[in-house]
């Protein structure tokens, strides 16, 4: 199961919902994001979440949980309808709600406790709506088939996002996003679908290449142990990761490693060639009309952005195609990234970094360097890692650490939903 691709950077009031979230939180309010809540009163049945017509909740009061349901997956459920919501809203009620599921989840295994997948599917439905967060995120959350499985191709000559297509079970549905020859679709069932496109993809305008500047090779990070750095209190800082939607103490840490140096752009051609040779492909996509700038500057910008995110801070990427897309067309329009990470990279996956968290405490005496071992982010840069795998929900993600261990290609596609 997955969450949205997290581009905090280009929402910058999301911090306030990103306190609110596995390690994004003050250690004061809510503990170690490496040991498990415990002791936390459930709060009351969920009910603020806005009702829908009977389409949107259908079977609401008999929609269960298997007993067998793993809390974490039903977490991340949750996590990912924050990411959906206005992020200039910081009083949305529809947060305070999200809020509210995740003390229950978090506080009892019984999952009777827990608001039902009805309730999370109408998370935000109003009357009348044709989508809505629950939707979406329940659809990307669905079984979707990879574009090999499927033998169907959309009957339109030339198919663009909002076409209705019929798919192999006679089922139609709607095209939400088109990128990199696939269509993702919304079924009128509310199941998901991903279909090639094939020869009846729309042709994709070859936009302006980034300019790309020289790349001084791949930075090896100067330390591979929280030991080392002991004595780098000042150098870290104490900055709230909040500030301006980006977390200083990350930048901090990404400079002394070398991570904030600048990937290898490339053309589409010699991107395919490094994922020929073992790199892993990943996209990015970000949404609104600030999409494209934000590529620039991954590409060819002074800095690396040290952005929010739920499964640690850092640039967030999914070797899904389609996932990366449909998060870009959130706002109508946005950017998609392709990029490489290096197939001798190093990488860790994220349910290894609590155990290394708690390893560690005992090396540590400055409150500054225990402190920004708080984010997983912030601790497998301080490792030396240059990757996150998040691997327990689907489609997985990498969390990117260091900028210098991908290729990058400078073509970055403009989409539309």
């Amino acid at each position: 199961m997955s969450g949205w691709i997290v581009l905090a950077e280009v929402f910058p009031t999301f911090a306030v919902a990103q306190e609110h979230l596995p390690g994004k939180h003050d250690q004061k309010s809510h503990g170690s994001w490496a040991r498990k809540q415990a002791g936390e009163k459930p709060a009351g049945r969920a009910s603020a979440a806005r009702r829908s017509d009977d389409d949107a909740t259908r079977s609401r009061e008999e929609s269960t949980w298997d007993p067998d349901t793993d809390p974490q997956e039903v977490e991340g459920m949750i996590i990912d309808l924050v990411m959906v919501l206005d992020p200039s809203k910081d009083d949305d009620p529809l947060l305070l709600q999200a809020q509210q599921w995740l003390d229950q989840v978090r506080s009892s295994r019984d999952p009777s406790t827990w608001p039902t997948p009805a309730e999370l599917a109408a998370f935000g439905h109003t009357d009348g709506a044709t989508t809505w967060p629950g939707k979406i995120v329940m659809a990307q959350r669905g079984s979707i088939p990879s574009a090999d499985d499927s033998e169907s191709k959309p009957e339109a000559s030339s198919v663009k996002v909002g076409d209705d297509v019929e798919l192999p079970d006679g089922m139609s549905g709607r095209v939400v996003a088109i990128a990199y020859g696939q269509a993702a679709v919304m079924r009128y069932d509310g199941d998901p679908d991903v279909i090639p496109l094939g020869d009846r993809a729309p042709k994709e305008p070859k936009g302006k290449p980034v300019k790309a500047r020289p790349y001084e090779g791949r930075a090896k990070p100067k330390h591979i142990g929280v030991e080392d750095w002991s004595d780098k209190g000042d150098l870290i800082g104490d900055r709230p990761a909040a500030s301006g939607g980006r977390d200083q103490r990350l930048a901090n840490i990404w400079k002394e490693q070398g991570f904030d140096g600048l990937p290898r752009a490339v053309s589409d051609e010699e991107l395919d060639a490094d994922i020929a040779a073992g790199g892993i492909e990943m996209f990015r996509g970000l949404t609104g009309s600030s999409g494209r700038p934000y590529a620039e500057q991954f590409i060819n910008g002074d800095e690396h952005f040290p952005g929010l995110g739920v499964f640690g801070n850092g640039t967030y990427t999914s070797p899904a195609a389609y996932f990366a897309a449909t998060y870009a067309v959130t706002d109508g329009r946005g950017s998609m990234m392709r990029m490489a990470l290096r197939s001798d990279a190093r990488v860790i996956d994220y349910d290894k970094l609590p155990e290394a968290a708690q390893e560690s405490e005992n090396a540590v005496t400055d409150r500054r360097i225990a402190d920004a071992m708080t984010d997983p982010g912030r601790l497998a840069s301080m490792l030396g890692y240059d990757a996150i795998r998040v691997s327990h929900i689907k489609p997985h993600q990498y969390v990117i650490l260091n900028r210098t261990a991908v290729s990058v290609s400078t073509d970055v596609k403009d989409v539309q939903g």
